[in-house]
């Protein structure tokens, strides 16, 4: 079996590369060594009998054996099951659905001579696998490295996120105030008089004072063309004694009419002022819809 190459935090030491090396109690020591020397990878070697587990017997703890003066004579050609018996190494005995942090921990609780040797790993299927300490610990060391990448990741897009949310933040607060800007010109262009505005009441008053003078003109003209009516009927001596009379009212005509001129002009000037009002105002009404 081999490691995968992405390793979740939620895998068991049964995801993890293992080895099958398994013998009866009965088989000869020498051929234990020479299936050693023939996978250098082999962390060592399970002894059953009868399909009960009887023990395991490490690698490194069968050639500190081997080395040993007349251990190779004493061993070779004897059961496996003399050397395991020698040893007395209790095993390890995991399921495979162990997560990998947890048969950390159960292996480095171990006493000290014993934390390295390999863990048997019962599969599903109750066949019995061997894994290397040193494959399990890797195994941490990678979902630890792949753990942190995440958290690295999280902490720069929770930057990226603070920075974004404080844009936006910004360019809501420069919204609410250009908002509150245009609320306020809005007041002053509904509820505050502008020169302009003040102007245009000032003259609108004028023209409604000319008006009444209008009126009164047209009542004097009315009135002194009634006159002058019944004054042809009256004779030539009414009408020599009413001719000074009919020449102040017409001075009066002519001066009134000079006013009615002079006040058409202003009245000229008046709706010139408000037709510069009126386009100031639909730029101000654009400016506040937009």
């Amino acid at each position: 079996m081999s490691n995968p190459t992405h390793l979740a935090p939620d895998f068991t030491i049964g995801h993890l590369a293992s080895h099958n090396f398994t013998v009866s109690s009965t088989t000869p020591g020498k051929v234990v060594a020479q299936k050693f020397g023939q996978e250098p990878d082999l962390p060592g070697v399970i002894i059953t009998h009868e399909s009960q587990v009887l023990g395991m017997i490490s690698r490194v703890k069968f050639r500190e054996q081997m080395s040993l003066p007349d251990r190779v004579d004493i061993y070779w050609q004897q059961p496996i099951r003399a050397l395991l018996d020698f040893l007395r190494t209790p095993p390890l005995q995991l399921s495979e659905n162990w997560k990998i942090d947890a048969a950390v921990q159960a292996a480095l609780n171990r006493q000290k001579d014993l934390i390295y040797e390999p863990i048997i790993v019962v599969m599903e299927n109750q066949s019995l696998r061997l894994l290397d300490l040193h494959t399990l610990l890797m195994a941490q060391s990678k979902i630890l490295a792949q753990a942190n990448k995440i958290i690295q990741k999280y902490r720069t897009d929770k930057k990226k996120s603070i920075a974004l949310i404080q844009q936006e933040q910004a360019k809501l607060q420069q919204c609410s105030q250009l908002l509150e800007s245009k609320q306020r010109l809005a007041e002053k262009v509904n509820n505050i008089p502008s020169p302009q505005e003040a102007t245009l009441a000032k003259q609108a008053q004028e023209i409604a004072q000319l008006n009444q003078r209008f009126l009164r003109i047209a009542k004097l003209i009315s009135s002194e063309s009634r006159l002058a009516f019944q004054a042809t009927f009256q004779g030539a001596n009414s009408i020599c004694n009413n001719t000074e009379r009919i020449l102040g009212v017409g001075k009066a005509i002519a001066k009134d009419l000079e006013t009615v001129n002079r006040t058409s002009r202003t009245i000229g000037e008046a709706i010139e002022q408000v037709r510069h009002l009126a386009v100031q105002v639909a730029v101000v009404t654009n400016q506040l819809g937009n």
